[in-house]
């Protein structure tokens, strides 16, 4: 019979949970009606609670309290759902919102030139918080907008499998395989040879599956978009452990029993979500 130490027990409890209720939220969509509705709300629910988290990071990250959380999750509150709706049904809102907001974030950087070095390096601080920050709420909407499709239950199943692919197989073959740090200064327990094993298991994974979104007959579209979605859900979790190491903090909160916050969970699928839904915009 197997010991598992109380942390790990929790951390199984507790993936199990989060796994049984995504899909009894994907099914309940399907049905249409009321379910339909209670299911979304509950999606925007836990996108509340994403946007909470990430403003209490922004706020550690950039002023070393919390003061301002509030004020960025109302922020949060009132705009992913409008925005999930808006880049459901209008495809060029995504470019043009990633054009708009690297303007903004240039504009941040070079404001400081105007004021003096003190002023550069605020706004420096600024853009490296806030340009993740808001790339993890556009996933977010993103990931939103994805449950409003047509084909949205394929869709997310193939995203989610490929996704959890690579950060298995990351995980397993870095810790027995790893040699070479992927990144210390950000996350010094990724390796190299994880990173690489995650990629590789992910898009032969996700090529397998393809039929699952239909994107296109060629293999090499497929294979190519595992590949994006695998690399992309590296980047979230980098990404994630960036913004924590700015703030100073381990998790992002401490809802969930042994694994931290909802963020810590769905930093990856979040990122991914941000690529893959201009593709089914533009080639489904």
């Amino acid at each position: 019979m197997l010991n598992l130490d109380s942390n790990l027990l929790a951390r199984l409890k507790t993936a199990g949970v989060i796994v049984l209720s995504y899909l009894l939220l994907l099914g309940l969509l399907g049905l249409g009606g009321v379910f339909a509705e209670v299911a979304f709300f509950c999606f925007i629910a836990i996108a509340v609670l994403i946007v909470y988290e990430l403003s209490r990071i922004v706020s550690l990250a950039i002023i070393g309290a919390e003061v301002e959380s509030r004020i960025y999750t109302m922020m949060g509150i009132l705009s992913l759902p409008s925005l999930s709706v808006i880049l459901s049904h209008f495809s060029w809102c995504l470019p043009s919102v990633v054009i708009v907001l690297s303007i903004f974030f240039l504009t941040v950087v070079f404001y400081g030139f105007f004021l003096g070095r003190n002023d550069i390096a605020i706004s420096s601080r600024y853009f490296q918080v806030l340009f993740p920050a808001m790339l993890f709420a556009l996933g977010v909407a993103s990931f939103l907008a994805l449950l409003l499709q047509e084909n949205y239950f394929a869709n997310l199943i193939w995203l989610t499998i490929v996704v959890a692919a690579n950060d298995t197989a990351a995980y397993f073959f870095g810790k027995n395989y790893g040699r070479a740090a992927l990144i210390t200064s950000i996350s010094p327990n990724k390796t190299v040879e994880g990173a690489l094993a995650g990629l590789f298991v992910a898009t032969v994974l996700g090529a397998v599956l393809y039929g699952m979104v239909g994107l296109c007959d060629r293999l090499v579209c497929i294979v190519g978009l595992s590949f994006l979605i695998a690399f992309s859900a590296t980047l979230g979790d980098l990404l994630e452990s960036y913004l924590k190491r700015l703030a100073g903090v381990k998790d992002s909160s401490s809802i969930l029993p042994g694994h931290g916050g909802v963020l810590d969970r769905v930093d990856a699928i979040m990122i991914a979500a941000l690529f893959f839904f201009p593709v089914t915009i533009f080639f489904l």
